[in-house]
């Protein structure tokens, strides 16, 4: 038996043979095993479309996309948890339970592999191809963030305009693949450069409360104020790529002490740095092993397109089907700049809010 290690992803295994290190490429293949001295004990390659070329496919039930937990079976099939992938036939096995975007044609097709492109989208989810240079896991570097795919050193983020005062945070705390600060003093945004900074915060220690904070980890006191903080930093970054952005929105407690013999805790609500798709499709984070209880999802449309301005306004069928099979609510931010809600638990649809940033292109927004 083999116990696998997990950080940004499988990390490695210790059983019988020892303490492995496993190494990936760019899809999360894994291309290597190493023990920890260095020395390479096996190797692997694969065909466009996953096909093992050579390697033994004994040595490890993680090979094709293994670094995001995708096993091979006995039979050769790999196991992608909606669904298992026949990568001799190049398809699924069985169809996938959410339909396609009219506005994505490759979606349509809802027995194709990664919408026809293996050799730049993956899909650890079985519902969703998801372009890997759309950055699946954070950078946590203790020096640099990562925001809406773009890497800036702190000191270089104090040199551009408008941020000449800024010091280095006084802390920063690394968590799960997520950059807590909780310095005031990093409060601008850095405009047209793909990076938004924290709004930070401290925690009040006598009733257990935060102040205000911005950005993925930050604490909110309810799901749609998460939304909406979500909504204002990402959607402007999803109209100027052109893409999809997507998160969840979990629940965190907080013990605050107790009184009486009575434990007492704070409620607050977060969400983690989204995951980037494409035009009109995007899968959420994977939620590690279930370790944060899930309440909400969000996701963003991107820019407007020519003949699609009212579809992209509304929830796509897709959607409907997405947040139905989860049970929980979904938000989304459109390009008009509008934050809905639509709970399947009771069918409501409404809309939070219209000032949000929107794609200065989008032709209603002209009339």
């Amino acid at each position: 038996m083999s116990l696998y290690t997990y950080g940004n992803g499988l990390t490695g295994s210790k059983g019988e043979e020892g303490t492995r290190l496993y190494h990936f490429n760019h899809l999360g293949n894994t291309t290597a095993i190493t023990a920890m001295d260095g020395a390479v004990q096996e190797t692997f390659t694969y065909g466009t479309y996953g096909e093992l070329t050579s390697g033994d496919p004994q040595a490890t039930p993680f090979l094709y996309n293994g670094q995001f937990g995708i096993m091979t079976d006995d039979n050769g099939l790999y196991y992608m948890r909606a669904r298992y992938y026949n990568v001799e036939v190049k398809r699924f096995v069985n169809r996938d339970t959410l339909r396609g975007d009219i506005g994505n044609g490759q979606s349509l097709n809802r027995y194709s592999y990664v919408e026809g492109n293996p050799v730049m989208n993956v899909d650890p989810s079985g519902h969703t191809a998801i372009t890997v240079n759309d950055t699946l896991f954070m950078n946590t570097d203790a020096d640099s963030m990562v925001m809406a795919g773009t890497e800036m050193s702190i000191s270089d983020f104090a040199k551009e305009p408008g941020n000449a005062a800024l010091k280095r945070p006084s802390l920063l705390k690394k968590n799960k693949g997520v950059l807590y600060k909780y310095d005031k003093r990093w409060r601008p945004a850095l405009e047209g450069g793909g990076v938004d900074a924290y709004d930070g915060g401290c925690r009040d220690k006598k009733y257990g409360k935060y102040k205000k904070q911005s950005g993925p980890g930050a604490r909110f006191n309810t799901p749609d104020e998460a939304a909406e903080d979500f909504a204002r930093i990402f959607n402007k970054h999803s109209i100027e790529q052109g893409r999809e952005f997507g998160t969840f929105i979990y629940e965190r407690k907080a013990y605050v002490g107790s009184r009486f013999g009575i434990k007492r805790y704070h409620f607050h609500y977060s969400y983690v740095y989204p995951n980037r798709g494409g035009k009109g499709h995007v899968t959420p984070p994977t939620n590690w092993f279930g370790k944060k209880k899930v309440v909400a999802y969000a996701h963003t449309h991107g820019k407007h397109m020519e003949g699609y301005e009212e579809l992209h306004e509304k929830y796509s069928g897709k959607d409907y089907s997405l947040a139905k099979k989860n049970g929980k609510p979904s938000y989304l931010a459109t390009p008009m700049g509008k934050l809905k809600k639509y709970d399947p638990r009771t069918g409501k649809e409404e809309e939070l809010l219209d000032d949000l940033p929107y794609d200065p292109s989008h032709p209603w927004k002209k009339k």
